[in-house]
């Protein structure tokens, strides 16, 4: 009596119909899968949401223009005057 073989390629296996080949034709199954890889987007997932501030016109080069004053150093350190032109620049830098 002579035994036949036959190749059966499945591309994408699941973990189940992988137990269920296994289980029946454990002495013949083969992987001969190198590598194991999966595409990023099943697993990782990038949403971008500006901060309301980022968004507003808080953070462009005229408003920014509109706080520099030139002497902002005679207000005192807790005067919002004093910083308002840097503090704008920070949050555009960040929001870049």
């Amino acid at each position: 009596m002579k035994t036949e073989s036959t190749k059966v390629i499945v591309s994408y296996i699941t973990p189940v119909k992988f137990d269920e080949l296994n289980s029946e034709y454990n002495k013949t199954l083969s992987c001969p899968c190198s590598t194991i890889s999966m595409p990023h987007k099943t697993f990782v997932s990038n949403t971008i949401k500006l901060h309301p501030v980022c968004k507003s016109i808080f953070v462009n080069q005229s408003w920014i223009e509109a706080l520099y004053l030139l002497n902002a150093s005679q207000y005192g350190v807790w005067d919002f005057r004093t910083t308002a032109s840097s503090q704008s620049r920070v949050f555009r830098w960040i929001r870049e």
